[in-house]
């Protein structure tokens, strides 16, 4: 089940994102068949409470990065609501924060939020998909150009038990190989600074990294290069759907507290 975590993850994105998208960007529609619709951004003024304050935790790295521009904004005093962001070094404290409370919205993996979901039972929900499919398998040499060349191959892996695991293994998966027999998984260096030091310095020959430590990692040794895009290698293995790794996710009463607010925020 772990292996297929991520494909189900792929699957309600999608469609958690066409049922709660709104049309026309962060505008609050008016229902359809309305006689008299007003203007929405005069409804949106007279809706949106601009004094909510949104207590949000992000992790440094990759599913935070696309909250720069409203971090900015929040300390020049130009964004729409009070916003209070706090930046973590793990998702480890990112689940304290939104399961104590001390959240009301976070950015952190797929695989996090399907698990927050399951163990809260719906207490925190996906409001949206955030970060699309950042993997690669970086090489240092020439000898893998497809997942055939794979066979019989050591891959070095960061994260047991997280995204980058399941997203590798599924891949391997549906292109015919048993991990553990045909390829082999290796998590000796199981953070991703870890496994990009050991690649850089050349200890390590095959490697699943995330951006940004792929483009550092590659400026640091000019061997390297990226052998396989696990993205388009998704792609391939699940018919077309996309890769999504990071999502943003809120605890549901503040969700059903500050529905206008939320939609706006998005």
């Amino acid at each position: 089940m772990k292996k297929i975590l991520a494909l189900i993850l792929s699957i309600l994105m999608l469609i958690g994102l066409s049922a709660c998208a709104p049309e026309g960007g962060s505008e609050i529609q008016k229902p359809s068949g309305s006689d008299s619709a007003p203007d929405t951004a005069i409804e949106t003024e007279d809706t949106v409470d601009r004094n909510t304050h949104f207590n949000i935790t992000v992790i440094s790295g990759t599913t935070g990065m696309g909250f720069a521009k409203m971090m900015d904004d929040a300390q020049n005093g130009t964004a729409l609501f009070p916003y209070n962001f706090e930046i973590v070094s793990g998702a480890d404290v990112a689940q304290s924060a939104i399961v104590s409370g001390s959240a009301d919205i976070a950015a952190v993996p797929t695989n996090l939020a399907a698990a927050l979901y399951a163990k809260t039972e719906g207490e925190i929900q996906i409001l949206a998909a955030n970060t699309l499919g950042v993997l690669y398998l970086i090489e240092n040499g020439n000898t893998v150009n497809n997942i055939s060349d794979l066979a019989g191959k050591t891959i070095y892996c960061c994260q047991q038990g997280a995204n980058p695991e399941y997203i590798t293994s599924y891949i391997l998966k549906q292109n015919g190989f048993e991990v553990g027999k045909d390829v082999f998984l290796d998590f000796t260096y199981n953070s991703p600074d870890e496994l990009a030091t050991a690649v850089a310095e050349g200890l390590v020959n095959l490697a699943v990294l995330p951006e940004p430590k792929v483009t550092a990692t590659l400026s640091q040794n000019t061997s390297l290069r990226r052998a396989l895009n696990f993205s388009t290698e998704w792609e391939n293995a699940t018919g077309g759907l996309p890769l999504i790794q990071g999502c943003i996710i809120a605890r549901k009463s503040f969700v059903e507290e500050n529905p206008a607010e939320i939609e706006l925020f998005l």
